[in-house]
């Protein structure tokens, strides 16, 4: 499934197509499922049409990413990456977080990096 993200900047209208084949994580909640590729993350509701998608021309700057949450409370979509970045996408204003501080580590090797589990 390609799905478009239309951004527009500077009068330019800029597209993209990214390929929401390859799944890497999966959350479900009781109203909505969220999956995740290797750089975008897209939301569905439970009759499975798109409800938002967020990518890089949503300013999301996270690639491999491995695991995905959903916090009900909180309405906020939380990714961890194969390098330990996490990303945090709050739903209500659309601000995506990115804190880098596992990924920057010298201390830890590749292995100890990736995000496991959320």
């Amino acid at each position: 499934m390609m799905l478009p993200s239309v951004v527009a900047a500077q009068n330019i209208l800029w597209k993209d197509y990214y390929s929401y084949r390859e799944i890497t994580a999966v959350f479900a909640s009781d109203q909505q499922v969220f999956a995740a590729t290797k750089n975008a993350v897209f939301v569905l509701d439970n009759q499975g049409e798109l409800v938002a998608s967020y990518n890089t021309t949503d300013n999301l700057k996270i690639s491999d990413i491995s695991q995905i949450y959903y916090s009900a409370a909180h309405q906020k979509i939380i990714l961890g990456s194969q390098n330990g970045n996490i990303a945090l996408i709050d739903m209500p204003n659309q601000k995506i977080t990115h804190l880098n501080d596992i990924a920057n580590k010298t201390t830890l090797s590749a292995a100890q990096k990736k995000i496991y589990d959320l």
